[in-house]
C-alpha cells in the first residue's frame, strides 16, 4: 500500500469505529429482544419446549423458533432494519454534520460503504447469535440428525 491509500484508510477506519460505537446500544437491545424470540421459544417456554419429552422426536425436528412467533420474528427483522438504518444515515438531515463528514475526506460512496456495512454487520449479528444458540439448542435435545445444518443455514439466508 501506498502512503496515499494508507492515509485515506484513516477516515474510513475511525468512521467505522465511530458508527460501531454510536449504534451499539441499538444492537445490544436487538440481541436481548432476539434471544427471547428465538433460543427463548425454542426451549425455554415449559410447554413448547424441544426438551419436552411429550413431543414426538419428528415433530420436534427443524425447530429453531416457535412457529407461532414467526410472524413477530419477521417483523422484528424489518423493524430492527428500519431503526437502524434511520441511526445510521440520520447525520444526512443535518447539514452541518453532513458539512463535516464530507470534509473528512471520505466520498460519497465510501461514507455510505461504512454505514452499509455496520448496518449489515450489526444485523447478521443480531440474527446470526441468536439462531446459533437455537441451534446448539436442537443438537443438545436431538443431536446431529439429516437436515439439521441445511435448515439452520436455509433459516439464516431468509
Amino acid at each position: 500500500m501506498t502512503s496515499k491509500t494508507c492515509s485515506n484508510l484513516k477516515p474510513l477506519l475511525h468512521d467505522l469505529r465511530q458508527v460501531f460505537c454510536r449504534n451499539y446500544g441499538i444492537l445490544l437491545l436487538g440481541l436481548l429482544f432476539f434471544l427471547l424470540l428465538i433460543p427463548f421459544s425454542t426451549a425455554g417456554m415449559p410447554g413448547n419446549s424441544i426438551f419436552n419429552v411429550e413431543v414426538t422426536h419428528q415433530q420436534m425436528k427443524f425447530r429453531f423458533f416457535l412457529p407461532e412467533l414467526s410472524w413477530a420474528l419477521n417483523g422484528a427483522v424489518v423493524l430492527f432494519g428500519f431503526v437502524l438504518g434511520i441511526l445510521l444515515f440520520q447525520f444526512l438531515l443535518d447539514k452541518k454534520q453532513t458539512t463535516t463528514f464530507f470534509a473528512l475526506g471520505l466520498s460519497r460512496r465510501a461514507l455510505f460503504g461504512s454505514r452499509f456495512s455496520i448496518g449489515l454487520l450489526m444485523i447478521l449479528l443480531v440474527i446470526w447469535i441468536p439462531m446459533s444458540i437455537s441451534l446448539g439448542l436442537n443438537l443438545a435435545a436431538l443431536g446431529d440428525y439429516p437436515g439439521l445444518w441445511s435448515a439452520f443455514f436455509m433459516y439464516l439466508a431468509v
